[in-house]
């Protein structure tokens, strides 16, 4: 009888143990980066798939490239004239492609040099850029050019500019695209939409075609495939406190799970480069991004901090940071506009 206590003791300690395990951060509680507002109005990152830099598109209108190991800044290229948004990494890290919210074109730029390589005059006010990973590709959506009632998805191909395929076109108080992502073998696009009938509509990026729709009742501000291409993370809208992340069956179409917790519109949803964790970011000032395991639907990390919304969370390429991208109003002096954090810290 004592023998079988002490090995139920012994199990309850080791049970113990291995809560406090896992409950340990995965990323560190303080970031290892911190960009505040007098070093650049940065608006969104995109880091290197070599690991080589991280870009950046400020609220001046330049692109800057930084050091990811110590964030000291590389090169900054100017020429837009409209307030930037969008910033996407080529996938031999070669090229970067920035794009603002208004009638102006998307400029590629030449990694090594600064130098412009090219301007596509792709939407009437873009509202996502990303390179497609299998290379050749870029997707742009945002209103159509030269009809402002209509919004769409394109492909373009950047070793020439040239338009390869409108994906959708359709009247923007209807279905309006605010975001973009690739699968990572490049053979799909998946466009979140917002207005009327919002939802994600997936596309075959060889032959421009629809392949999927997925309905779904509230607008869908940011999307993500999964790496193995099996599911699609998405979030945006909500009704009172509750504003959620889906996660869908990128083959069906069906609703998976949903992730609860955020309590404002979700800004961005971002897989890790191995699938294990989805990261989140709402523009709520209680957290500035939360974690989640995809398998289960567990709550990893919540990042909870006071006063600063999240506008985007990035992975680096390797999983072992993770970037949260900040906006704040009013007068808050010198505020953090990029915070980078490692994993495995404190």
């Amino acid at each position: 009888m004592e023998h079988a206590h002490r090995f139920a003791l012994a199990c309850a300690i080791i049970a113990l143990s291995c809560s406090a395990a896992t409950a340990e951060p995965v990323f560190s509680n303080s970031p290892a980066i911190t960009k505040r507002y007098n070093d650049a109005t940065i608006v969104d990152i995109a880091f290197s798939p070599d690991r080589a830099y991280f870009a950046s598109v400020n609220k001046d209108n330049s692109v800057k490239m930084w050091n990811p190991v110590t964030g000291a800044l590389m090169k900054t290229m100017t020429g837009h004239a409209a307030t930037l948004r969008y910033v996407s990494v080529s996938p031999d890290g070669k090229y970067i492609a920035s794009a603002s919210i208004a009638n102006e074109p998307v400029k590629i730029w030449d990694a090594a040099t600064g130098t412009l390589v090219r301007d596509i005059m792709a939407q009437d006010g873009c509202m996502g850029i990303a390179f497609s990973p299998a290379g050749g590709l870029l997707a742009t959506c945002g209103g159509l050019i030269n009809d402002k009632n209509m919004a769409g998805a394109i492909l373009w191909d950047t070793a020439t500019g040239a338009r390869k395929a409108v994906l959708m076109g359709e009247k923007s108080d209807l279905s309006h695209p605010t975001s973009l992502s690739f699968s990572r073998d490049g053979k799909f696009l998946a466009v979140g939409l917002a207005n009327k009938k919002p939802g994600i509509r997936v596309f075959d990026t060889a032959t421009g075609k629809l392949v999927r729709a997925i309905a779904h009742s509230l607008d869908i501000n940011a999307v993500d495939f999964s790496p193995d291409g099996s599911m699609i993370a998405g979030g945006g809208g909500g009704s009172g406190k509750s504003f959620r992340v889906y996660l869908w069956n990128a083959a069906t179409g069906k609703l998976i799970r949903t992730h609860e917790g955020h309590t404002a519109f979700i800004t961005s949803v971002r897989f890790s480069p191995d699938g294990t964790l989805l990261a989140s970011s709402s523009f709520a000032t209680d957290t500035r991004f939360r974690l989640w395991n995809p398998a289960t639907g567990a709550l990893v990390q919540s990042m909870d901090k006071t006063r600063i919304r999240t506008n985007a969370v990035h992975f680096s390429p390797d999983g072992s940071r993770l970037a949260a991208v900040l906006v704040t109003y009013g007068d808050l002096g010198n505020p953090p506009v990029l915070e980078v954090y490692e994993a495995g810290g404190k």
